[in-house]
């Protein structure tokens, strides 16, 4: 897939659909520092694009970086505040900063907006973490329990 996407980028020329799919795959195998410059020029050439916010708050977080990915997550959230794996997303960064009431909110948010099972199950799991840090074990269990629902179970 990398071959495809760096060979189309190479052809069209600057793409930023194309690089947001060639800077996923970056993160996926560890590249976050290549991500963030494809994604960077790219959110130059379309900063309206969720899915370069996405990426680009994705590969922030996975540095460590979470003020930044915080920030590109806002920037997503921005363009789709409809968006279930936007809310979700924007809630873990707030998880991450300390700032629990704000993140249930952003999970609860999710919960209205479709998110494939695997963003489901991760809300719940979320949501239960947050009940747990608030020493509310009848309330976050619930949520761990309809997490393992939701996850598939061809899920890796």
């Amino acid at each position: 897939t990398e071959t495809m996407f760096t060979h189309t980028l190479k052809v069209t020329g600057a793409n930023p659909i194309i690089a947001a799919n060639l800077a996923y795959e970056y993160i996926a195998q560890g590249r976050t520092k290549e991500a963030i410059a494809l994604l960077d020029t790219a959110a130059k050439q379309a900063p309206r694009h969720i899915r370069v916010w996405m990426n680009m708050g994705t590969a922030f977080e996975r540095e460590g970086r979470i003020a930044e990915a915080a920030a590109a997550f806002e920037k997503a959230m921005a363009i789709d505040p409809h968006s279930g794996a936007v809310q979700l997303n924007v809630g873990i960064m707030r998880f991450h900063q300390g700032k629990h009431d704000e993140a249930l909110q952003f999970f609860q948010r999710a919960l209205q907006y479709n998110l494939n099972p695997l963003e489901l199950s991760r809300t719940h799991v979320m949501i239960g973490a947050v009940y747990g840090i608030k020493k509310m074990p009848k309330e976050a269990e619930p949520h761990f329990r309809r997490a393992l629902q939701a996850t598939p179970t061809d899920v890796t």
